[in-house]
């Protein structure tokens, strides 16, 4: 053979073999060619005001601190990076809108609920109190409400669902894609749900559940269209947190803080677990302790954010966790104060 067409044959072959590569390697998720830039807006706890701290992924440090003057419970930030609701504290207090970018108040809507959601569209909020209020946030009018009795839902990944866990320990789905509103209730047979997550085609749901006779805590994925629970793990905890990953390929949960939790329950493991939501199966657990000689313990976890890029974990607690989710890494821990909730400027920069 030619040696100009045997080299050819070679070089052919490895580029045949890095393209199979680049399709079937399982290891680590690549680098993101880019910077991720975010600003994740964590509140402050224990001090004199409300006070908000700003995290931005690209420095990796705090770039800023502001007071707000209205006390909210669940603070959350449009999904244009624009405004920042502020659910009352207390079920009698309205929601306030603010400014971003001057911190000031806005305006006041009157629409009472402690908790909130943001939809990833930015079309719509939805307040949680008393009643279920989904909110048009260009002009503030109730697109739907309803009275079912409902622990505080999160929209699905197109911003077309609610979904919701009720006082029945059944599910609750809103789907605002349809005129009117279609409402659905699943009668699910895991245990009593709390806290929900839909996969990106909204076939398959994550759920976190709780026993109350086994004083457990559960991770559960259920099929809808077999009525099925495919794959439950049993937390140490009675609760924990949940956020399905924007661009669908994980579920990642995280047992809460000890001192939010019950006296009866026992420490947080001060992990964060990542699921496979597309292949259905355990990704990884991610250790916050023995990795940052600073914190040797590592930090319980609260509330937690991923960013649109899919690329951050940013968790609120003890302080300001923040994951790499390409590498699947905990790269910082900033310790110092208590902070919750904890929300993010959804467009990069």
């Amino acid at each position: 053979m030619d040696t100009r067409n045997h080299l050819s044959v070679i070089s052919l072959l490895l580029v045949v073999a890095w393209l199979f590569h680049l399709q079937c390697d399982d290891g680590p998720s690549k680098p993101w060619p880019y910077v991720s830039d975010y600003d994740i807006y964590v509140r402050g706890f224990l001090t004199a005001e409300d006070d908000f701290l700003i995290y931005n992924t690209k420095t990796e440090t705090i770039i800023d601190s502001f007071p707000m003057a209205y006390s909210s419970h669940d603070p959350q930030v449009s999904a244009d990076g624009l405004l920042l609701f502020l659910p009352g504290f207390h079920l009698t207090e309205q929601l306030a809108v603010a400014d971003t970018r001057t911190k000031s108040i806005l305006r006041t809507v009157d629409i009472k609920g402690s908790y909130m959601a943001v939809s990833p569209n930015n079309r719509n909020i939805a307040i949680f109190g008393d009643s279920i209020h989904i909110v048009d946030i260009t002009t503030f009018g109730v697109v739907y409400s309803d009275t079912t009795p409902v622990q505080p839902g999160r929209f699905n990944l197109k911003g077309d669902k609610l979904l919701c866990a009720t006082s029945q320990c059944d599910i609750l789905i809103l789907d605002l894609a349809t005129d009117p509103v279609t409402r659905t209730i699943i009668d699910y047979p895991g245990y009593c749900p709390y806290m929900v997550s839909s996969s990106i085609d909204d076939k398959i749901l994550f759920v976190l559940s709780y026993s109350g006779s086994r004083y457990r805590g559960f991770f559960e994925v259920y099929d809808t269209e077999s009525d099925t629970i495919l794959f439950q793990h049993e937390l140490l905890t009675l609760y924990g947190h949940l956020e399905i990953t924007p661009d669908g390929n994980y579920a990642v949960f995280a047992e809460i803080q000890e001192y939010i939790s019950p006296p009866e329950d026992p420490p947080s493991p001060r992990t964060v677990n990542i699921y496979d939501a597309r292949n259905l199966r355990m990704k990884t657990i991610i250790p916050t302790y023995g990795v940052d000689p600073a914190h040797p313990d590592g930090l319980a976890q609260y509330k937690f954010i991923i960013t649109p890029d899919s690329r951050w974990y940013i968790g609120s607690g003890e302080g300001i966790t923040a994951i790499d989710l390409g590498s699947f890494q905990l790269k910082q821990i900033i310790e110092g104060r208590w902070t919750y909730p904890i929300s993010c400027r959804k467009i990069i920069k």
